[in-house]
């Protein structure tokens, strides 16, 4: 039986991108399926009535530290974003809509690397559409995709 590694993520979160980044080449080493569960992490704080790491300044001040050191240990490129904290619901529809498609990997490299890597705010559907277009997806479709009844 394959070993299965879900990875419950929103492309919000610095740690999970950080994560993301290192997932394939243990599924990879280990011979583990990888399971893409998007999440909408401001919906699991509200939910909890939890707040993200950086509203709490000591965890805040050691996040920070925390994921330069891990950025610099796994070699991945962390950009932090300037529209941080990013409303993602749409990015995250998107994800949804791409899970178990052909276009899956693509969709959340895509949207991973305009949040980490060369930060936009993708909380703008302009934005989006830039970033989707420009990695070769067509991304009219995708933001139709995230509005259907069926995504949300």
């Amino acid at each position: 039986m394959t070993q299965k590694i879900e990875f419950l993520f929103d492309v919000g979160s610095p740690t999970a991108y950080l994560a993301w980044s290192q997932l394939p080449a243990l599924c990879e080493r280990t011979g583990a399926e990888l399971v893409y569960t998007p999440v909408l992490l401001g919906g699991i704080f509200k939910a909890t009535g939890n707040n993200p790491p950086g509203a709490v300044p000591a965890k805040g001040m050691y996040m920070m530290r925390d994921l330069a050191r891990y950025s610099a240990r796994y070699q991945v490129p962390l950009t932090m974003n300037p529209h941080f904290p990013v409303n993602t619901i749409t990015p995250m529809r998107i994800i949804t809509a791409a899970i178990g498609t052909p276009e899956q990997d693509a969709v959340i490299t895509a949207l991973y690397n305009a949040m980490w890597r060369e930060p936009c705010k993708l909380s703008e559907p302009e934005e989006i559409t830039r970033v989707l277009t420009d990695a070769g997806l067509d991304a009219q479709a995708w933001l139709e995709k995230a509005a259907s009844d069926e995504v949300k």
